[in-house]
């Protein structure tokens, strides 16, 4: 008989990217900041957990720099054409 895997460790195994010293995952610093404040004092807990949410903050800013990159492009292109036709080029 095989043995069990609890399905969460198996996800993380398979699907967790390496990253390096110098960028950390936000996702994963969150996740573990949320399991030591599990395990913590309370007085602790709560450092812990302010981690956690800015951590989560950081992803979701990165999330809509990542949606509005590609709209922010597009209008600096527009607006160096624009000034070239203008004349305002350098």
């Amino acid at each position: 008989m095989k043995p069990s895997h609890n399905s969460a460790s198996v996800a993380r195994e398979h699907h967790a990217p390496i990253y390096s010293m110098t960028a950390p995952n936000p996702l994963h610093l969150a996740n573990t900041a949320q399991q030591m404040a599990r395990n913590a004092p309370a007085a602790d807990a709560v450092v812990f957990n302010k981690v956690a949410m800015i951590a989560m903050g950081v992803m979701a800013a990165a999330s809509v720099l990542q949606v509005l990159q590609p709209l922010l492009r597009d209008l600096n292109h527009k607006h160096a054409a624009d000034q070239q036709r203008l004349g305002r080029g350098r």
